[in-house]
């Protein structure tokens, strides 16, 4: 199973979700997509996105949350040990460097 949902991500809305057929069209609106998603429901404010395409995970992954129908999805990335009650315990974060030279601005010396 963990296999299969290596390019999963979990979408939990603050209460209740939009509709599924909403979530999937403004999902396609705003991603452009390589591959292909699956958006199914799981209960009343999650859904599961299931990509095809590692890139498209990753693009989808790193934006953390989108906003649908005036209602922020959060997005977690699926793991064997998910649990539906527990919040994600990674918190994006916004760091400062004052100082720092222009040729260390690039993701590689963030990472």
């Amino acid at each position: 199973m963990a296999e299969q949902c290596k390019l999963t991500i979990v979408g939990k809305f603050l209460r209740s979700r939009p509709q599924i057929e909403k979530i999937r069209s403004k999902f396609a609106e705003k991603i452009s997509l390589k591959g292909t998603v699956k958006i199914g429901v799981f209960d009343f404010r999650t859904v599961f996105l299931d990509f095809t395409n590692e890139d498209d995970f990753n693009s989808v992954w790193f934006r953390r949350s989108i906003e649908i129908e005036g209602k922020v999805m959060w997005l977690e990335k699926w793991s064997p040990d998910f649990q539906l009650e527990e919040d994600s315990p990674i918190v994006p974060i916004w760091v400062l460097l004052l100082g720092l030279p222009c040729h260390c601005h690039t993701w590689n010396y963030v990472k």
